[in-house]
């Protein structure tokens, strides 16, 4: 059995590197990933999966702004934020229990932007812990250089921020990344992930810039800016498929399935919609295998 976790990156309106993954192997995929999914749900969702050593298993990493704690009835009345989390019928992620479960922090609880770098790294050592234990064979990925501050802007509006986000990073974001780095424990924690996991290129734990995403694989193709969308800055479906065979599978392309790919990203460029509504961010009856399918390819 083949595993993919991940976020939007990974599970969108039209395909992604997970799909494309399906065409080129000739096996099932089982997809977990889901709009606005985080890491640290990631791991909760590896763990609730029969995972074991003839399995595949690809995750790819998304914003380590996204961090999360557990809720309760007693939390949700005290600080006055039930209309801050979805209100799904089946409950909250992992409990499945009305106001109570595993969910992304409200804005207004967000710890510290150090706080969510270190939790980040924490989490990918500890996804790494769970899959070596069961014997499975794994490669794990980034959405984008998780040293970039992509926290979205709030007031007067929320925008996004990851998608203007240069390959390099900034002064400041490197400032940052460096000083975090510079703690003796987190320069050892960084040292202990096994990052011949990863499907990185010239790596140096020790370079904020030498961590590299689908993101930064998007920006460096120029040739295929034709294909972005005008609103919707997720990677086009040929982005998705050529970073797919050369940086996470290493064979050359098969003609027929990028012509595939070309053709979808076609269609994507005349996708009309809005952006997927606060309570979608969690899937039907909890079920992250739940297809999300875009009309554009419906029709």
């Amino acid at each position: 059995m083949i595993y993919t976790y991940g976020c939007s990156f990974t599970k969108w309106r039209w395909s992604t590197w997970s799909d494309w993954l399906e065409k080129y192997t000739k096996q099932t995929v089982t997809n977990f990933a889901w709009p606005g999914n985080f890491n640290q749900m990631m791991l909760y969702q590896i763990l609730s999966t029969d995972i074991n050593k003839d399995d595949t298993v690809y995750i790819m990493i998304t914003h380590p702004n996204r961090t999360a704690h557990w809720y309760d009835a007693d939390f949700i009345e005290k600080h006055n934020i039930k209309g801050q989390i979805p209100e799904s019928a089946t409950g909250l992620p992992v409990a499945n229990t009305q106001n109570f479960g595993f969910y992304r922090h409200v804005p207004d609880q967000d710890p510290s932007l150090t706080e969510m770098y270190i939790n980040n790294w924490h989490i990918i050592f500890q996804i790494q812990k769970v899959l070596d234990s069961t014997g499975c064979n794994y490669k794990m990925m980034l959405h984008q250089n998780p040293w970039h501050d992509s926290r979205p802007i709030l007031k007067p509006k929320w925008e996004c921020t990851w998608f203007n986000k240069p390959n390099t990073l900034n002064k400041k974001d490197y400032k940052i990344a460096k000083s975090i780095m510079d703690i003796p424990a987190i320069k050892k924690l960084l040292n202990l992930i096994d990052w011949s996991k990863f499907n990185f290129n010239d790596f140096d734990v020790n370079d904020p810039n030498s961590f590299y995403g689908l993101q930064d694989y998007q920006l460096e193709r120029m040739d295929l800016l034709e294909y972005q969308h005008p609103i919707d800055r997720h990677p086009a479906p040929i982005v998705s498929h050529d970073y797919l065979v050369k940086h996470i599978l290493g064979i050359e392309p098969d003609l027929s399935i990028q012509s595939s790919a070309l053709d979808e990203s076609r269609l994507s460029l005349k996708f009309v919609g809005e952006h997927l509504d606060f309570n979608s961010l969690i899937p039907p009856n909890n079920d992250y295998t739940t297809q999300l399918l875009p009309e554009m390819v419906k029709n």
